[in-house]
């Protein structure tokens, strides 16, 4: 057990290694408390433990004895009852959702409510929450745009202007989807917009709040990445971490 929580230290995931370090700990307050704190309190109160000692068999029980001699007798229908029943078990982990918490899911009460449903009854998408940022070189950032605009799944695409969204002759392209991507079954347009620019030229990155939530699922779950075409130069996400950092730096500039 405590091997199994020093692996967590080792992930690259700072939630996850936090948790690992701070469960760490559990096993040995344990071990420190029987060996002090409850031996105490055992040696104190003596006998008066048992109390009010509502179980006297002196004999095993009928229903366990019984049960562990149908196992024995019977123990390849067991053993197939036993994987029947895991396999219904960790069915449901198949379908398990990594990421965000939905949109719907969220409060349902206050202004910034009531403003997103103006918002949607406007006809802008969910996706406005969850941008795609691609980062371009600035000259290739009209025709990224272009690029982008025409991608299925993508409501629109928009070009910077001024000094926040161009930056040392690069630029950062903003992609807003059709629907807000929060976890691992909304990625289809992330992959769709890493597919489309991919071989575009001056195009460096993809990041946003979906491209994050991706590479998360990769590096902590082990979620595959989607399949290439041997042409591929070189693992996409790898250039992602940059653009990250650049569009972090961008978005907090003022103007």
């Amino acid at each position: 057990m405590v091997t199994d929580l020093v692996a967590l230290v080792v992930l690259c995931a700072p939630g996850l290694r936090s948790t690992g370090i701070g469960s760490m700990f559990m096993p040995l307050v344990s071990i420190l408390v029987v060996n002090t704190l409850l031996l105490a309190l055992l040696g104190g109160l003596g006998p008066r433990v048992d109390w009010p000692r509502l179980r006297k068999e002196q004999h095993a029980s009928r229903s366990w004895s019984a049960w562990g001699r149908g196992v024995v007798r019977w123990r390849w229908a067991a053993a197939g009852l036993a994987i029947v029943l895991l396999t219904l078990f960790a069915v449901p982990a198949l379908q398990i959702e990594v990421g965000l918490t939905e949109v719907n899911a969220l409060t349902k009460t206050g202004i910034a409510h009531a403003e997103y449903e103006n918002l949607v009854r406007g006809g802008v998408p969910q996706g406005v929450l969850t941008p795609i940022e691609v980062l371009t070189t600035t000259q290739a950032a009209p025709q990224v745009r272009a690029t982008l605009a025409g991608v299925p799944g993508i409501t629109t695409a928009v070009a910077p202007s001024g000094s926040t969204g161009s930056r040392a002759g690069t630029s950062d392209i903003i992609a807003v989807p059709d629907s807000a991507i929060v976890n691992n079954t909304t990625l289809a347009p992330v992959r769709v917009v890493e597919a489309a620019v991919e071989h575009s030229p001056g195009a460096i990155g993809v990041t946003g709040t979906g491209a994050i939530e991706q590479d998360y699922g990769r590096a902590v779950f082990g979620i595959p990445p989607p399949a290439r075409s041997p042409s591929g130069s070189r693992s996409w996400s790898s250039r992602s971490s940059s653009a990250c950092r650049w569009t972090t730096r961008c978005s907090s500039s003022p103007g």
